[in-house]
């Protein structure tokens, strides 16, 4: 260990030679011993780590500094100064100086910011040199000590406060959504004038499984991000990751697990999500579909079916305390969907019990051509004019028979994708919808037409104004 008298020469030429400033040569050198010529008594260097890791990202405050602690051991033996030097290249990426701290020696390590030092791995190293003159022509035994020093840049991350996204529920319940909170690790120099790293947040979800889609995530605003589950599953855990991205290049992206864990509940159907597939070649058959709900439960049940959809309508047959079946159909309401996707919700229930109960989702996925409106909207019994229907998809029907309820139109013509022309056919007084012949694209259509009879008026004669009258009015 060092003597006091010593430690403090030892040191002061650091404090002097290190302090802020690298010296960027050294003369001489080498780690040969000097001091004494038995190897045991000379005095010799050591530094607590040889290497230093540093981490950061663009945007962050320097990373905490770090410190190695040197020591010089049998330094009674010498008899006079020693210099320490430290040495380092011209271009690099961080800073030393040396202190005393107590009674021990250190020597400071500092990175520059990550902005100015860039996104990557940078590596460098600097010398510890602790020589017997100040030329540094003789080194103390163990210098000089070689300092690799490795500074991982990172570029900063769209993230959550949340490690992990976690739903647990009974089969047939829906979880609470989660509204999430959404960040930047830090911000770029060059990104600190502009909230444009908000506009460009996407993500993507891949699930583990064969069962997939059964969430729902949706960006409220700039900051905040909403996930829902959207179907009733069987009793198991489900797993998905999402990865939430910015389209600003200088920012990298943050991918979350989400584990859906469903227990046991009290009612179970055969088909826990119903979907219609309803296009432009479906069978009126599509139109309905049934399932089968069984009671998990001790509990004598007495079926409840209420759906959250007014184009979607249920019922009940084959009941008993302990099943049901159950019918879902679409009705004439689905007329007033557009083409796309829509959702309902039917609540299975117990009217006894109400906290024994089921949520199945059913998905309608139309993809139609649909007959939105005729102009004019109604016509006379012996109409030979044209009339005019508006709606979509109309390039698709390539000849295609339509009907009026369930008299065929064949003489019409195709204007536009939105628009085409027909005479009506003669048909007796009453409302006709238009429709696709033959399909289930019928129950979609808004498209009506009255036929009336025409105004008939009867020949009357009208007697002559007397002269006495005709003289008042003149």
């Amino acid at each position: 260990m060092l003597s006091r008298s010593i430690f403090n020469r030892f040191f002061k030429h650091i404090l002097v030679l290190g302090l802020y400033t690298l010296i960027n040569a050294c003369g001489g050198g080498g780690g040969g011993d000097s001091g004494g010529s038995n190897d045991t008594k000379s005095p010799t260097l050591t530094i607590s780590k040889t290497s230093l890791s540093f981490n950061s990202a663009l945007g962050l405050t320097n990373p905490p500094e770090q410190t190695l602690i040197a020591s010089l051991s049998n330094a009674d033996s010498l008899n006079g100064d020693v210099y320490v030097k430290i040495t380092a290249p011209d271009e690099r990426f961080f800073d030393a100086n040396a202190s005393i701290s107590g009674s021990q020696g250190a020597i400071t390590v500092g990175m520059t910011t990550a902005d100015d030092a860039g996104v990557g791995v940078h590596k460098s190293q600097f010398e510890v040199h602790v020589c017997l003159d100040y030329s540094c022509n003789k080194e103390v035994k163990g210098s000089p000590k070689i300092i690799a020093v490795t500074y991982t840049v990172d570029k900063p991350s769209v993230t959550f406060e949340e490690k992990q996204i976690l739903f647990n529920t009974k089969q047939g319940d829906r979880p609470s959504a989660n509204n999430l909170f959404v960040y930047f690790s830090s911000t770029p120099v060059s990104e600190q004038s502009s909230n444009a790293s908000y506009d460009g947040l996407y993500f993507k979800v891949t699930y583990q499984g064969t069962i997939q889609d059964w969430l729902k995530i949706s960006m409220n605003d700039y900051s905040h991000m909403n996930i829902a589950v959207t179907k009733s599953l069987a009793p198991g855990v489900y797993k998905a990751e999402m990865e939430l991205q910015t389209s600003v290049p200088l920012y990298k992206s943050v991918k979350v697990p989400i584990i859906y864990t469903v227990s046991a509940g009290d009612i179970a159907i055969d088909r826990p999500d119903v979907v219609f597939n309803i296009t432009d070649n479906s069978d009126p058959a599509a139109l309905y579909t049934t399932i089968h709900a069984t009671s998990l439960t001790s509990a004598k049940i007495d079926w409840e079916i209420t759906s959250d959809q007014n184009w979607l309508s249920t019922e009940t047959s084959n009941i008993t305390t302990e099943k049901a079946d159950i019918k879902f159909n679409l009705n004439k309401n689905a007329a007033f969907l557009k083409n796309g996707q829509h959702h309902a919700m039917v609540t299975i229930s117990n009217k006894n019990d109400r906290s024994i109960f089921y949520l199945a989702s059913v998905t309608l996925n139309a993809d139609l051509i649909q007959f939105d409106y005729i102009t004019p909207y109604f016509g006379y019994t012996a109409n030979t004019q044209k009339i005019y229907a508006t709606g979509q998809g109309f390039n698709k029907l390539a000849g295609r028979k339509l009907k009026f309820n369930q008299t065929e139109i064949t003489n019409y013509q195709v204007i536009s994708d939105t628009k085409l022309s027909f005479t009506p056919p003669q048909l007796p007084t009453g409302s006709y919808n238009l429709s696709i012949a033959g399909d289930a694209e019928n129950l979609f259509s808004k498209a009506s037409y009255t036929i009336i009879e025409p105004e008939t008026y009867q020949n009357k004669t009208i007697a002559f104004p007397s002269e006495e009258y005709m003289t008042d009015v003149i």
